[in-house]
């Protein structure tokens, strides 16, 4: 019986040290966005950065969401006001007679930016 008694009270101090509120201190937010870079066709073991490509974004709806042009680092970033919705996004670039598109992973947009890499040809 002392032993059942032991159990229960052992049973009870555990399950109060136990207790947690599952409130986590956030140590930094980034915000959310998806930065695309254009390259080129590889030249060797390098691919070029394009820069002053047309970069423009489309929802899954086909609906285009932003248009920007490329850095001198061949990027471009887009916020997630910019693209709204969590999704899966188009991304078309295009520089004289140089244009690519490619298909993004699902994007929740909740927190980080996503590099997405789109050769152009």
């Amino acid at each position: 019986m002392k032993k059942l008694v032991l159990l229960f009270v052992t049973a009870g101090i555990l399950s109060q040290a136990c207790e947690r509120d599952l409130a986590f201190e956030t140590l930094s937010i980034t915000a959310p966005a998806l930065e695309v870079q254009i390259e080129g066709v590889a030249q060797g073991t390098e691919y070029p950065k394009i820069d002053g490509a047309t970069v423009e974004v489309l929802n899954s709806a086909g609906q285009s969401l932003a248009t920007a042009t490329t850095d001198a680092k061949g990027r471009v970033l887009f916020t997630g006001e910019q693209l709204k919705e969590k999704g899966v996004f188009t991304v078309m670039a295009q520089k004289d007679a140089l244009s690519g598109e490619g298909t993004t992973p699902y994007l929740l947009l909740n927190d980080g930016v996503t590099l997405f890499t789109l050769t152009i040809q």
